[in-house]
């Protein structure tokens, strides 16, 4: 019986131990697929802290500005679906994904409007930063 103590401790922290995070697709275009039409699994899967960025319009010239925003701050969707992207003629769009690392930049043609949304993978990918380079 003393030598079953040590394989109990050892199943009870084992069973302790985070498990891969089951609802995270493989590749980030899947996570992206989902990420851009469910609010609920971007709500899940957005740093506790998002670095936001933005241009304040102030005279005599506009300025960048970084905030550190939480999560639960954040108006969700944050990346909007499809859908809402074409409704509000935000036509351009393009994902540059590497192992750890992937950018999706929105626009709208023959505008200033553009949103840059960074994402890091750990256990999953997570949005980490926004950037809105609009003026």
């Amino acid at each position: 019986m003393k030598h079953s103590a040590p394989l109990l401790l050892a199943l009870t922290i084992a069973g302790c131990a985070a498990p891969p995070v089951a609802s995270c697709p493989a590749d980030f275009d899947a996570f992206l697929a989902r990420y851009s039409e469910d609010a609920a699994f971007q709500r899940e899967f957005t740093a506790p802290v998002v670095i936001y960025t933005h241009v304040e319009n102030v005279e005599p010239e506009p300025r960048p500005v970084t905030e550190h925003r939480p999560a639960d701050t954040l108006v969700y969707p944050s990346l909007l679906s499809r859908a809402k992207r074409e409704a509000q003629g935000l036509n351009g769009m393009k994902v540059t994904a590497e192992a750890r690392r992937a950018v999706v930049t929105l626009w709208q043609e023959d505008t200033d409007y553009q949103l840059s949304y960074r994402f890091e993978r750990d256990s999953c990918w997570r949005l980490v930063q926004v950037d809105d380079a609009s003026l």
